[in-house]
C-alpha cells in the first residue's frame, strides 16, 4: 500500500489505522511530499481516493491521466466530476471494484482528457479568479 501527502488525522485516527495495518499485516510506503506524482505514479495499478471531504481531486485525475484506475470514496457531489462507476460507498464495494476483472486504462485517460481538458479548465480558473 502506497501512501502519498501527509497524513491530517487525529491521533486515535492514526492508532486505528497503524492498527489496521499491523492486523493485516499491511506494507505501507509512505511518502510525504512527492515533487513528481507522473514517477511517483508509474508502477501503480489502482488509485484509493480514501478522503471523504474532497472537490475534485486532482491527484485522481492524475492517476487516471495516466491510465490507473480510481476507486474514489463517495464524498459529497463526487458522481458530478467523476463516472458513478468509480465512486463507493462501502469498504466492500471498493473490494470490489479492485478485484473485478475490469481494467481500462484508456477508458481512464479518455474520461480526464475529455473532462478536464487543460486549456478549458485554465480558462474556467480565470473566469472564476479573474472574472473574465
Amino acid at each position: 500500500l502506497h501512501m502519498c501527502g501527509r497524513r491530517h488525522i487525529a491521533l486515535w485516527e492514526e492508532a486505528y489505522f497503524d492498527e489496521l495495518v499491523r492486523r493485516n499485516n499491511l506494507k505501507v510506503v509512505y511518502t510525504a511530499d512527492e515533487p513528481d506524482m507522473n514517477a511517483w505514479l508509474e508502477d501503480k495499478e489502482y488509485y484509493l481516493l480514501t478522503s471523504g471531504k474532497e472537490a475534485f481531486s486532482y491527484s485522481t485525475a492524475e492517476s487516471m491521466a495516466k491510465g490507473i484506475k480510481p476507486i474514489i470514496n463517495h464524498f459529497y457531489a463526487a458522481e458530478e466530476i467523476y463516472p458513478e462507476k468509480y465512486i463507493y460507498d462501502k469498504i466492500s464495494d471498493a473490494v470490489r471494484m479492485i478485484t473485478e476483472e475490469e481494467y481500462n486504462p484508456q477508458e481512464y485517460r479518455d474520461y480526464i482528457t475529455k473532462n478536464y481538458e487543460i486549456q478549458r479548465m485554465l480558462k474556467e480558473y480565470d473566469k472564476i479568479v479573474l472574472g473574465t
